[in-house]
């Protein structure tokens, strides 16, 4: 994939995670309610 190509894939998903947009760019299987191993914050602190 080149530069254009990858720049393209990841603006083409919108606002998602990057975890997301990784799954999608690597063609990773998603199960429908996938959730995300991460987080920008945590709530619990």
């Amino acid at each position: 994939m080149t530069n254009k190509q990858f720049h393209d894939a990841v603006l083409h998903e919108g606002s998602i995670p990057v975890e997301m947009v990784r799954a999608i760019v690597t063609n990773q299987k998603l199960s429908r309610n996938q959730k995300p191993s991460w987080r920008y914050y945590d709530l619990a602190k």
